[in-house]
């Protein structure tokens, strides 16, 4: 193969950040550390001794495609509650008149009397089980009504003012073809923006609308049985009340190793200069799947000025949603952690080729935008049949990749790609770790 011709130069786009704090506040005190958390730590870890079966439906009858869900919940030593939906083996005992899912949920499907549904949970002491007993009719679903905690019709169209900070609670009527019941547990709810108006589902806080921050027609709706019925909320803006919690993350990348951490500051965005939360507020940071709750991952961490922080580590490979409430307030703020078992997963490399000049250009980047840094240490190239290295340099301490930040290896070959092809390969190096990783790809024709 003839002379191998390389040009190499770098592009980097710099990446601004923002910080928490000015230098110029004197008055402001640095957050304090907590110790760190492990976001795979189960919540409960004590097995449970007893396991309760319960229903929203009262009586416990359903009509017909009318569709529950029920709750298995472990009780430990300790009078400590964990929920088991998904952990135990559901059962009925007629299953072609009422069906139980995987989770618990239960479906009318023609009638009958007592049937019984049956949670069991296997536990290394022994087997722990509960049942409810149902009824299924013919009835079937006419109609639902939106009401309000006094039981007055609430229309679609209706406008319900709410101060930001404030609640009111909804309730569902479903209108049956033998009478009218209340469903509002057993109901969908959801709201069009949840960053003005957030709604409970499924708990003793179904249908309970709160004032997160101020806008107008925030549609608050729920579905029961394939009907649907809406609310427009406007929630007007209060100066003294706290509108979000940022939560930075530092890094948002981080292996699964159970060492490497990322450190968590969470500080109260206001809407007026007297809206800062106060000394002493406790913070709860819980990890998410989507928008389930796996597990509260550290409570009560207390803030100076209103800003706490932590850190946090975590086995559970992944994009691990992490959430922090300010306790006693309806602050919230969200941030996505990615876990991984090897930083080669966040990093890749792909190649622009000008065949017809035998030119090719190797990019180095993040899949996406990350805080965390690597150093890139060399760049090498292979004849990928013979082995033969055509390239190879290193850089020193290392040439920065962070952020959204690319580096650009343009390559001249003076001839064809070698009939097999290249080999490229690129090492880097995590500073903060000291972890050291190489990226490979073959390039051919």
């Amino acid at each position: 193969m003839g002379l191998l011709k390389v040009v190499l130069f770098f592009l980097f786009a710099g990446l601004l950040t923002g910080c928490f704090s000015s230098s110029s506040c004197s008055s402001c005190k640095e957050p304090p550390a907590s110790p760190p958390f492990d976001a795979t730590a189960p919540a409960f870890p004590l097995a449970p001794e007893q396991l309760i079966l319960s229903s929203f439906l009262d009586p416990l009858v359903l009509a017909d495609n009318q569709i529950s869900q029920l709750t298995a919940t472990g009780i430990d030593e300790l009078g400590q509650e964990q929920p088991l939906n998904d952990t135990v083996t559901w059962s009925s005992s007629a299953p072609e008149s009422l069906s139980v899912s995987s989770d618990g949920q239960i479906r009318g499907l023609s009638p009958g009397e007592d049937i019984v549904v049956t949670a069991t949970l296997t536990t290394p002491e022994g087997t722990l089980s509960d049942s409810l007993t149902f009824a299924v009719t013919a009835a079937t679903l006419t109609s639902l009504q939106l009401e309000d905690a006094q039981g007055q019709p609430v229309s679609a169209d209706q406008h319900v003012s709410l101060n930001q900070g404030d609640s009111l609670s909804f309730r569902a009527i479903a209108t049956f073809s033998d009478g009218t019941r209340e469903v509002t547990r057993d109901t969908q709810w959801q709201s069009s923006d949840d960053d003005q108006v957030l709604v409970g589902n499924g708990n003793a806080m179904a249908g309970h609308a709160f004032a997160i921050g101020p806008g107008e027609q925030v549609t608050v709706s729920g579905n029961f049985g394939g009907h649907t019925v809406n609310s427009l909320i406007d929630v007007l803006p209060d100066p003294t009340k706290t509108a979000f919690i940022e939560l930075r993350m530092v890094p948002d990348v981080i292996l699964s190793d159970g060492t490497d951490s990322a450190t968590l500051t969470a500080r109260p965005v206001p809407f007026g200069p007297e809206a800062d939360l106060p000394a002493g507020t406790g913070f709860s940071f819980t990890r998410l799947s989507g928008e389930a709750l796996l597990s509260t991952v550290q409570e009560d961490t207390t803030s100076i000025n209103g800003t706490v922080q932590t850190s946090i580590s975590s086995q559970q490979q992944g994009l691990n949603n992490i959430q922090v409430d300010a306790l006693n307030s309806f602050a919230r703020g969200r941030q996505n952690l990615l876990v991984v078992d090897s930083f080669s997963q966040i990093i890749r490399t792909w190649v622009v080729a000008d065949a017809a000049n035998d030119n090719f250009s190797f990019l180095l980047g993040l899949n996406n935008p990350s805080n965390r840094e690597f150093l890139v240490t060399r760049f090498q190239l292979f004849d990928q049949q013979s082995q033969q290295p055509l390239q190879n340099v290193t850089f020193g301490q290392g040439q920065p990749l962070k952020g959204d930040s690319n580096i650009l290896f343009p390559i001249t070959l003076n001839g064809p790609l070698p009939a097999q092809g290249l080999l490229n390969r690129v090492s880097l190096r995590e500073p903060n770790t000291g972890a050291e990783f190489t990226l490979e790809r073959v390039i051919t024709h």
